[in-house]
C-alpha cells in the first residue's frame, strides 16, 4: 500500500490510498500458537500440528486463527 497526495486547491491536499491488493479477494487464514516466542504461521491447522510434532514445541498453547484465539489448545488436535 502506498499513498498519493493530490492537490485539490492551494489550501487542501487530498490523500488517496492506493492498495495493491484486490478488494474482492478473501482473506487468507493463518494458524499459529498464542506463545510469545513461537513466530511460525501456517495456512492449515494440519501443518501447524505437524510442525509442533517435528520441532518438539509445547502443544499446551492456544491455537490462533488470524491472530485471535480459537479457545482450543493445540494438544486437542493431536493424535497420540
Amino acid at each position: 500500500m502506498f499513498l498519493i497526495y493530490k492537490p485539490v486547491n492551494k489550501l487542501f491536499i487530498m490523500k488517496i490510498n492506493v492498495n495493491s491488493e484486490k478488494k474482492n479477494e478473501p482473506k487468507k487464514e493463518v494458524y499459529s500458537l498464542a506463545c510469545p516466542y513461537y513466530k511460525k504461521k501456517f495456512d492449515t491447522l494440519e501443518d501447524l500440528v505437524q510442525d509442533v510434532y517435528i520441532s518438539g514445541m509445547d502443544p499446551n498453547y492456544s491455537v490462533t486463527l488470524n491472530g485471535k484465539s480459537i479457545r482450543e489448545k493445540l494438544i486437542n488436535f493431536m493424535a497420540f
